[in-house]
């Protein structure tokens, strides 16, 4: 007994000198309050307090400046260098795709393929656009784990290689396979890398970059219609698609070079 009456002597002690040091330093109000979270079982923390008008307006000035960079970034020559590189690849890649007419008639007049229908040889160009725009999801996919630069640069030599093959070829199935599914798979690893590039370099003016990017389709298309056939006519339809072939690993694999963000400006 005199053991617990002498605990409860020293509590009540404490008790009594927490409130007087509270009374002294905060007031007596504040003393209930040290005191109930001293001794009280369950203590119930404050909530946090709501952001001052000068903290709303420090990060809104923080978002504003993060946005007057990212414009900044868009205006700088590195990442209109970036728009050239997409511009070469679409030239390089779907001026070749677009311009299969020319090469069908070229085709057509070859020793090897005399006799074989257009409509089977007409496949061949369909096969190779159609395969470019349908694996657009496995691009997607090789973007993600490879990079736009390092995807570029893969579907650039696939699609060379499918050109150089379709030179042996001597079927129409077999320039299916080459000139068709292999060159049309590795146009569309380059020109999704492109369009990703573009995505996320540009906010403000993506419509633009993708626009000026875009037109490189046009003007391949009518420079291989216009070359394609003289070309043809002094070489041959073979040595024609080596030239092809090498031209496009040339422009190609230098605009696939260039698929880097650039770091923004100081």
């Amino acid at each position: 007994r005199n053991h617990s009456a002498s605990r409860f002597a020293l509590l009540v002690m404490g008790e009594t000198a927490l409130m007087k040091e509270g009374s002294a330093k905060h007031g007596p109000g504040v003393a209930k309050s040290n005191s109930f979270h001293a001794v009280g079982p369950h203590h119930e923390e404050s909530e946090q307090e709501p952001a001052t008008a000068h903290e709303i307006q420090v990060n809104e000035l923080e978002t504003t400046e993060n946005e007057t960079k990212k414009d900044a970034t868009e205006c700088v020559p590195a990442t209109m260098l970036r728009v050239f590189a997409y511009f070469l690849i679409m030239a390089s890649g779907v001026g070749v795709q677009y311009t299969f007419g020319v090469i069908l008639v070229q085709l057509q007049e070859a020793e090897e393929l005399k006799g074989e229908r257009a409509s089977l040889l007409a496949i061949i160009g369909s096969t190779s656009t159609g395969t470019m725009e349908l694996s657009a999801a496995i691009a997607g996919l090789c973007i993600v784990r490879l990079g736009e630069r390092r995807t570029s640069i893969l579907g650039s030599v696939i699609a060379v290689s499918g050109m150089l093959l379709a030179t042996a070829a001597r079927e129409p199935w077999q320039l299916i396979l080459s000139y068709g599914v292999l060159m049309g798979f590795g146009h569309s690893l380059s020109l999704f890398s492109g369009v990703v590039l573009i995505n996320k370099v540009f906010t403000k003016r993506r419509g633009i970059a993708q626009g000026f990017g875009t037109m490189g389709s046009g003007v391949g298309t009518m420079i291989y219609a216009s070359v394609i056939p003289k070309l043809s006519e002094s070489i041959g339809i073979w040595h024609t698609l080596q030239c092809l072939a090498g031209l496009t690993f040339c422009i190609s694999i230098g605009g696939s070079l260039l698929f880097t963000i650039p770091s923004p400006p100081p």
